[in-house]
């Protein structure tokens, strides 16, 4: 990431910002660039397993996407309640993250205007 010098403001994201600090949408980047790289690699990971009979081909109206959610979303709450481990939580809120994203690729896939904008 860009260092500025301190006290000067510089131009990020379309606004004049805080030489001192990164602007908002910069620091997100930064902190979310390794779940974001997890939750992709979980995508990768459910395909490889899956194969064939994955679901991330079929239609958003696909009646199979929500009880597949709906079964990652249980594992969150048994991790939270019955588990009590951290790391067995994010892992799980992983699996979510990765299902949900899988979900919304299938959206975005399926609209027309949408093609142009994901070559």
């Amino acid at each position: 990431m860009e260092q500025h010098a301190p006290g000067r403001r510089h131009w990020c994201c379309g606004r004049w910002a805080q030489s001192d600090r990164p602007c908002l949408p910069h620091r997100l980047a930064k902190r979310l660039a390794g779940p974001i790289a997890e939750i992709a690699a979980q995508r990768a990971r459910n395909h490889e397993r899956w194969g064939t009979k994955s679901i991330e081909d079929r239609p958003p109206e696909y009646v199979g996407w929500l009880p597949t959610l709906g079964e990652e979303y249980g594992e969150v709450c048994r991790a939270l309640t019955l588990e009590g481990d951290t790391g067995a939580l994010r892992a799980e809120l992983i699996d979510v993250a990765a299902t949900a994203l899988m979900w919304v690729d299938s959206i975005d896939r399926a609209l027309p205007d949408q093609e142009a904008n994901l070559a």
